[in-house]
């Protein structure tokens, strides 16, 4: 919702639109950190999973700390039985730190419980029957039950960024494109000076040296055209005309 030069965010606080536009750059610059692919030497690879890549759990908590400076948490962790496998989820929560909220991606995944390996009399292997759990391995949840969890955990940090691993294993690697183009600082600089000026005077008698400077920067048409309606219409403003 805007009115104006307010803006009025999610958590009620009402900001400025340069405020506003401010904030989406950071939002998008700390996307950009994210959409990085991972360091090499932190991809690990899975051989009895056709040498799949992955990030260690390990990693992966170190780098929410990294990102999120700690303010990290998951909730409602849900599991069931189903054959000889654990399927389960698990709600992962962020606080972004340039959108100030929390926000929550879901993982999931899928281990494997444990059987005995189980010979005939003449020490061929036979398939164990998965439904009968009294040939599980002893006390085969102990490590089945966390990696479970840790692998819901997983596959939700995955879905935050390339840097945590999300694109490690697909056939195509897609470019993260930034919807906002970032503005020059002398951009800004021309743009804050002409929010400074009181006087329809001064603004008139620097009118075409700041479009000559604004011109030299090498921005765009669609950019100059901006530039110039928001000269005419700070001018406007100084003189009291309401369009």
């Amino acid at each position: 919702m805007e009115n104006n030069q307010l803006t009025v965010l999610q958590s009620g606080a009402i900001i400025s639109k340069a405020e506003y536009q401010a904030m989406l750059e950071e939002i998008q610059s700390f996307t950009g950190r994210m959409a990085k692919q991972p360091k090499k030497s932190q991809i690990k690879i899975n051989e009895f999973a056709g040498n799949s890549r992955y990030l260690p759990i390990g990693h992966l908590e170190a780098m929410l700390d990294e990102y999120f400076f700690g303010l990290w948490q998951t909730k409602d962790f849900r599991y069931q039985m189903v054959a000889n496998e654990i399927v389960g989820s698990i709600e992962l929560s962020v606080y972004h730190p340039a959108a100030k909220i929390w926000i929550t991606r879901t993982g999931a995944a899928a281990v494997m419980i444990q059987f005995e390996a189980k010979k005939d009399d003449k020490g061929n292997k036979i398939k164990s029957d998965i439904m009968d759990y009294r040939g599980k391995i002893l006390n085969t949840l102990v490590k089945d039950f966390p990696h479970l969890k840790a692998s819901c955990l997983s596959n939700a940090v995955k879905s935050l960024g390339k840097v945590f691993g999300r694109d490690l294993n697909r056939k195509e690697d897609a470019a993260y494109n930034p919807m906002l183009k970032m503005v020059k600082p002398e951009v800004k600089a021309l743009k804050d000076k002409l929010e400074s000026y009181t006087s329809p005077e001064a603004l008139k008698t620097d009118f075409a040296t700041m479009l000559a400077e604004f011109k030299a920067l090498d921005t765009d048409l669609f950019e100059y055209a901006t530039f110039t309606d928001e000269l005419n219409a700070k001018y406007r403003a100084l003189k009291g005309i309401v369009d």
